[in-house]
């Protein structure tokens, strides 16, 4: 009888926690449908990248978009870190806005996988960070300013967090 009172209320805990998971996402993802018909309907985005900003969109309501992810990186991390030359033009900008507010609601709704997932691709990013200064392939290396940033950011995602 004591087995099943601790499998249910273990069953309870993974459902309650699915559900706050669940529940934080829907802002986010509301931001993020409202980021992505911004860029959809602004006179200077073209239909190609309007395509793909739906399709960012529509990919990250599912559980699978990371795991696809860490397949998709294999070939395109050395990519960019070895060939791609970084444009600065304000297109681009507009684009990482559309998939970082995609990508922060799909984490926040799926926090487990995402975790397993981006530890996956910050692992063989880093390798490639260390081969693209070996070869001296990388323009710019991160300052202590730009580090110093990167922690603001996550400390004040920190709080909008799940947990």
């Amino acid at each position: 009888m004591i087995d099943l009172t601790i499998a249910c209320l273990l069953a309870a805990i993974i459902v309650g926690y699915w559900t706050l998971c669940r529940f934080r996402s829907v802002g986010l993802r509301a931001r993020a449908a409202e980021v992505v018909t911004r860029f959809i309907e602004s006179e200077e985005t073209s239909e190609a990248d309007a395509k793909s900003a739906y399709a960012s969109y529509f990919l990250s309501t599912k559980w699978w978009f990371l795991p696809l992810g860490v397949v998709m990186a294999i070939p395109i991390i050395p990519y960019i870190f070895l060939f791609d030359k970084d444009e600065g033009d304000v297109a681009k900008l507009k684009r990482r806005e559309v998939v970082s507010s995609c990508m922060l609601f799909h984490v926040v709704r799926n926090p487990l996988i995402s975790v397993i997932c981006l530890s996956l691709i910050f692992v063989w990013t880093s390798l490639f960070v260390v081969i693209a200064l070996l070869t001296r392939r990388m323009t710019s290396i991160p300052t202590l300013d730009h580090v110093l940033d990167m922690i603001g950011m996550l400390k004040s995602s920190m709080k909008n967090h799940a947990h």
